[in-house]
């Protein structure tokens, strides 16, 4: 293997990575957003809600540094 073709795999290697690790961030958000919706159903607490948008937000955050295709889907 070639050093240009060394370079290319670690590099394909560490964009695998970041994709997979923004993946966990996102589902770990993902969940906790559930829940919180859950719970707020069955109190109506507003404190919850807040709490929800916040996790909203921090999904926009992560998804910004998604590719370009997948930032065009997210706003539909």
């Amino acid at each position: 293997m070639s050093h240009v073709q060394s370079l290319r795999n670690g590099q394909v290697y560490i964009k695998k990575e970041r994709t997979r690790m923004r993946n966990v961030i996102l589902k770990n958000i993902s969940d906790k957003a559930d829940k919180l919706a859950n719970e707020y159903n069955k109190t109506k607490d507003s404190g919850l809600r807040d709490q929800w948008y916040k996790l909203l937000k921090q999904v926009s955050e992560h998804q910004d540094q998604a590719s370009p295709s997948a930032r065009r889907l997210f706003r539909k």
